[in-house]
């Protein structure tokens, strides 16, 4: 495998799960603390 295909792959990757997380926290800092009456 050529470095730059190694390379391109790590970037990819960090960028999915750091666009996943962003998205994640978003819904949580929107959404605002759920409530123990929510959870049940």
């Amino acid at each position: 495998m050529d470095a730059t295909d190694l390379v391109l792959a790590i970037f990819h990757h960090v960028l999915v799960f750091s666009l996943a997380g962003i998205i994640g926290a978003e819904f949580v800092l929107i959404r605002g603390d759920l409530a123990a009456a929510t959870l049940k």
